[in-house]
């Protein structure tokens, strides 16, 4: 859906349904958890394409202008997704090496705080991770301090 939003028509129509599609499975998250151990609801790419939809410049600006009420929904249906994705980042710590090796030293971006959010959460909530950072350090040094 994320692909068409940009197109005038449909903006409202993909909002819509997002946010109901997120709002009825809010309710049914801990169940829903609980039942995809071996994969997770939101990826990583779902997860930073949705973010930077919402909070890029550049792409919010190429957006068709959204009424006030799509606009909040929006914004309610990615706090909404942020917490599913925050939630499956307990049980899956396959995005660490991606994402660390997706940082830069010299960027300081609101982009670049949310991976360092997610990179932290992934470390403070599974200690696979910790080994998985062990074996790349060498790699990833520049991003690693």
């Amino acid at each position: 859906m994320l692909p068409m939003i940009t197109i005038k028509s449909l903006t409202n129509y993909i909002v819509l349904n997002l946010h109901f599609l997120f709002e009825y499975h809010k309710s049914n998250l801990s169940k829903l958890n609980n039942t995809t151990t071996s994969q997770t609801l939101i990826d990583c790419d779902q997860y930073l394409k949705l973010y930077d939809l919402i909070n890029d410049k550049q792409t919010s600006s190429t957006l068709p202008l959204l009424s006030k009420e799509t606009s909040q929904k929006l914004k309610s249906t990615f706090q909404i997704v942020k917490q599913i994705f925050y939630e499956n980042l307990a049980h899956n710590s396959e995005y660490f090496e991606p994402i660390l090796s997706n940082l830069t030293a010299d960027s300081t971006g609101p982009r670049q705080l949310e991976l360092l959010n997610i990179l932290t959460k992934i470390l403070f909530s599974n200690k696979n991770s910790l080994t998985t950072w062990r074996s790349i350090y060498s790699k990833t040094l520049l991003q690693s301090t």
